[in-house]
């Protein structure tokens, strides 16, 4: 279990880390129904910030794990909705890691034309940003 949470903890210190936002995980709470992790963010980093994440980790959390557990169709629709949301918080990596997903689900249920266009999109952005990262 503990090596699990620590696997969790790094996870979100890096999603963290993509969208520019200086946190660590110092810590949680474990009860039978629920984690809760405790972040400890840099001077200056806005709870906005973070806040604005939430949505974006769960979307693709539920993404990842339906595409998992094989359940295609809702793991592209959960993909849409995190690349959708991306596109409008301007989250250009979010942008593109949603992009990146959403073409390996839709090459795995046989698009393979909305999948290279999903791919082609996350290609486009990852050399935009690439010396800005």
């Amino acid at each position: 279990m503990s090596r699990v949470l620590h696997f969790q903890a790094d996870r979100i210190e890096m999603l963290l880390a993509n969208h520019k936002v200086n946190a660590r995980v110092t810590g949680g709470t474990v009860t039978p129904r629920l984690v809760r992790f405790h972040l400890a963010t840099a001077l200056g980093v806005k709870v906005r910030q973070v806040a604005n994440l939430h949505e974006e980790i769960a979307l693709s959390n539920l993404a990842s794990s339906h595409h998992a557990l094989g359940d295609l169709t809702t793991a592209r629709t959960y993909f849409q909705e995190s690349l959708s949301l991306c596109q409008t918080m301007a989250s250009r990596q979010g942008e593109s890691l949603a992009a990146a997903n959403l073409g390996l689900v839709l090459h795995d249920l046989g698009e393979y034309e909305a999948a290279q266009a999903s791919s082609q999109l996350a290609l486009t952005i990852d050399r935009e940003i690439g010396d800005k990262v």
